[in-house]
């Protein structure tokens, strides 16, 4: 009897994810994905120790501020201050004619970034007190460069909303609001490579005070979370840092699955969202390798449904690497035959036999 190949086709689809149809094919390929998955893990681990070297060495380290760190802070208030005179010079330039909507604007922008030494309750301010503290009590000071970068980031996005509806400006005008947009952006690429541990432990912090009741578990998940990332921040043993970087991961997991079993999600949509955008951007080359450690291990158990979880996480990993991907591209390559040949034999079976 020859069977009907499009409904054939629409049985694979809908089975296509369900892990006991692709049991014999994984089993059969196991040692090919175990082989695989070692040499991609290889590869990230090579970057991966330099990545946590970084992102540490640019962070808090308990009541330890890094050199590394003292600069950044350094180069983030004196580009707190460029902002602060672009923004200005755009106020200025506002008071009247076609730029005047955005003169409020521009003030809050101009206030936010800060450029006196005294005070903290500016991005200038907060950024030197950092730059310069070297005693204890480093962690409020690290939260409030924090907090100030978002007050700038707010008023930027408010004024940037505004100067959008502007058109027909001359080019005079246009370039004060290109200046301010050029200044804001030098100052985001050095804050994007600092504090971003003491970020994350604050986001996560602030998800664990959302809600009751059925937040509770939620809640738990981002503390324990919130305790594994400082953990591994202020870990003076860089020996185990991969260790506890793999607690950190393996945390999220537990939290982002806590999220999504949520019915309701509205109170803490926007917390858990400002927690997984700071994580998404770090830690990149050790999610490949902790992943393709998770995915040796379920194979090397036939563990379907780990072996399937596990891949899926190493592609989003590997292509999360960006332009970075190139370095483990034919690593990852060389993976994804073999796990194609052990997915796609069960289609070849399921619709090419019954054919007859």
């Amino acid at each position: 009897m020859k069977l009907d190949y499009n409904i054939m086709e629409q049985v694979y689809n809908y089975t296509q994810n369900e892990p006991v149809v692709h049991y014999m094919g994984i089993r059969n390929k196991a040692e090919d994905i175990k082989t695989k998955a070692d040499q991609l893990k290889t590869t990230a681990d090579s970057q991966s120790g330099g990545e946590l070297t970084t992102i540490k060495s640019n962070d808090i380290q308990s009541d330890t501020a890094p050199q590394t760190l003292k600069g950044k802070a350094g180069l983030l208030k004196g580009k707190a201050q460029k902002l602060n005179e672009a923004a200005e010079s755009l106020r200025a330039e506002a008071a009247t004619g076609q730029l005047n909507p955005l003169q409020e604007l521009a003030k809050s922008l101009k206030e936010a970034a800060g450029n006196q030494e005294s005070g903290d309750d500016h991005l200038y301010g907060a950024a030197g007190q950092l730059a310069t503290h070297s005693a204890t009590g480093l962690e409020p000071l690290a939260t409030n460069v924090i907090t100030k970068f978002e007050a700038v980031k707010q008023a930027y996005g408010a004024l940037m909303t505004e100067a959008s509806k502007l058109t027909g400006l001359p080019q005079e005008k246009q370039q004060l609001v290109t200046a301010v947009t050029k200044e804001y952006n030098d100052l985001k690429n050095i804050y994007d490579g600092m504090l971003n541990l003491t970020k994350l432990a604050k986001a996560a912090g602030e998800l664990s005070t959302q809600g009751g009741g059925p937040l509770a578990t939620l809640r738990n998940a981002a503390t324990q979370l919130e305790q594994n990332v400082t953990a591994l921040r202020d870990n003076a043993n860089t020996g185990n840092d991969y260790a506890k970087a793999q607690q950190v991961i393996s945390q999220f997991e537990t939290v982002e699955n806590a999220y999504k079993a949520l019915g309701d999600k509205t109170s803490v949509k926007d917390k858990f969202e400002a927690l997984k955008s700071v994580y998404d951007q770090i830690l990149k080359f050790t999610k490949v390798k902790h992943y393709s450690e998770q995915l040796h291990t379920a194979a090397n158990g036939v563990n379907t449904t780990d072996v399937i979880i596990n891949f899926n996480a190493v592609v989003d990993s590997s292509n999360a690497l960006g332009d970075n991907k190139s370095i483990v591209k034919s690593e990852f390559d060389n993976l994804q035959k073999e796990y194609s040949k052990a997915i796609y034999v069960y289609k070849w079976y399921f619709i090419s036999l019954p054919s007859s």
